[in-house]
């Protein structure tokens, strides 16, 4: 009886744990929001969903026999109770996976959070620059802007005379 209510319990939570949807992170810290899905999705398996069907079947064949059936050849014990215990460390293993994902793309989204304030910095470097040592300076270029100077003057074309 309590190997049934570990079953039990584990193809409960083996079902919650594949019903879970992938959630988004949404991160209003900044002035603009972040809405970012992983790289990778979240692992959904059918083959413990086909286990989860399997297991409970064994269980009601094992109940309805009154005796725990060995389904292993020889040599291999295949129970209930080992088909369970991989279930579980299955299970276990997906909701670790899911949930380093899910760190990652917070991850993600602080980076790219982060990124846009440094680009927004040195953007605001190079205006500052301008302003304070003038568009055709030394110190611009020292910083990796173009002089004025330095810009390439656009060449306009000769529009041919039209003819009648």
């Amino acid at each position: 009886m309590l190997a049934d209510s570990l079953i039990f319990k584990l193809l409960t939570t083996t079902v919650v744990a594949l019903k879970k949807q992938p959630e988004s992170y949404h991160n209003t810290t900044n002035e603009k929001e972040v809405f970012k899905m992983s790289f990778k999705k979240k692992v959904k398996s059918a083959v413990m969903n086909k286990a989860a069907v399997r297991l409970a079947g064994m269980t009601q064949i094992d109940t309805d026999k009154a005796r725990v059936i060995d389904y292993g050849d020889t040599g291999n014990t295949l129970t209930k109770v080992e088909v369970a215990a991989k279930m579980q460390l299955c299970t276990n293993l997906m909701l670790a996976y899911n949930k380093l994902l899910d760190q990652a793309d917070a991850i993600s989204n602080n980076f790219d959070i982060v990124e846009g304030q440094l680009n927004d910095m040195c953007a605001s470097v190079l205006a500052g620059a301008e302003g304070k040592f003038g568009r055709d300076s030394n110190e611009l270029e020292e910083l990796g802007g173009t002089r004025k100077s330095d810009r390439k003057k656009p060449v306009r074309k000769a529009k041919p005379a039209a003819t009648k």
